[in-house]
């Protein structure tokens, strides 16, 4: 049995969020991750339906028991600095994700998302801000359990797996929202 622990530090006032629904956002996603792998020894295919959840660019299985996560909700500010003192990158951005512990047993990791940065994108998209930072949310989390963005395949890939779990928690997905390399976490 995967247990929890998630801690999220609102440290912004532009956006009211859902830690109930990040909380079962998070819990979703990494008990897909422990399931698949576990499933993957089993399962001679990947289905390929349009509802499935897409392969992930590393498939390392995850034996995880414990899951311990904690969530930054930051500013414009913050996200620059954290993303010019760990990535170098001299720009704020949407999330930055960073695994701390991945072991056989145990998984810790933190989200530093912006949510100035999702109430800007979400205007250009056409959607509600809130689902912008869940979406910040479900990227940093995919990340962390295995998908990268880096290669054109591999970011299909993460769009896929980000409208997957979108579609799951029944949020409409808008027609503007970008499906692949013009979507790059940048102002």
């Amino acid at each position: 049995m995967l247990t929890y622990h998630l801690e999220i530090c609102n440290q912004q006032k532009d956006l009211p969020i859902d830690e109930t629904l990040w909380k079962k956002t998070v819990r979703m996603i990494f008990r897909d991750a422990v399931s698949e792998t576990s499933e993957a020894s089993r399962t001679p295919a990947v289905s390929r339906e349009a509802n499935a959840l897409p392969p992930r660019a590393v498939i390392s299985p995850h034996h995880w028991k414990k899951v311990s996560l904690s969530i930054a909700v930051v500013d414009d500010l913050t996200s620059h600095q954290v993303n010019v003192d760990f990535l170098g990158h001299d720009f704020p951005t949407d999330v930055i994700s960073f695994p701390l512990q991945d072991d056989a047993t145990c998984f810790q990791g933190e989200l530093v998302v912006n949510a100035p940065f999702a109430v800007r994108s979400a205007k250009e998209y056409g959607w509600d801000a809130r689902n912008e930072l869940l979406l910040y949310v479900i990227h940093g989390s995919l990340h962390l359990t295995g998908y990268d963005d880096l290669a054109e395949y591999n970011e299909k890939q993460m769009r896929l797996a980000e409208r997957f779990y979108l579609r799951r928690l029944k949020i409409t997905i808008p027609p503007t929202m970008p499906q692949s390399a013009d979507y790059q976490g940048q102002p």
